[in-house]
């Protein structure tokens, strides 16, 4: 699990289904996960939201790399495939 305690929650980390995202508050948010090579594999955009699902099912095995812009700030997350 990924936490910045005070703004968001990224979770399960492994996963070999979704990960799941919640924020601390409504925000809008724009999503982009990377594969190693530096891919774009799932891009998402929400406004007024407080969690979304980032699916991973259909993903190969291995490291991935989430870019999160938000209202509050942008995060860099490792993600984890199984």
């Amino acid at each position: 699990m990924y936490s910045d305690e005070d703004n968001i929650r990224l979770y399960p980390n492994p996963t070999n289904n979704l990960w799941h995202a919640v924020f601390s508050q409504t925000t809008n948010v724009l999503a982009q996960l990377y594969d190693i090579s530096g891919r774009i594999v799932f891009e998402f955009k929400g406004y007024d939201l407080n969690e979304f699902d980032i699916p991973a099912k259909d993903l190969l095995p291995g490291i991935y790399f989430l870019k999160i812009a938000s209202d509050a700030q942008s995060y860099n997350i490792k993600l984890i495939k199984d």
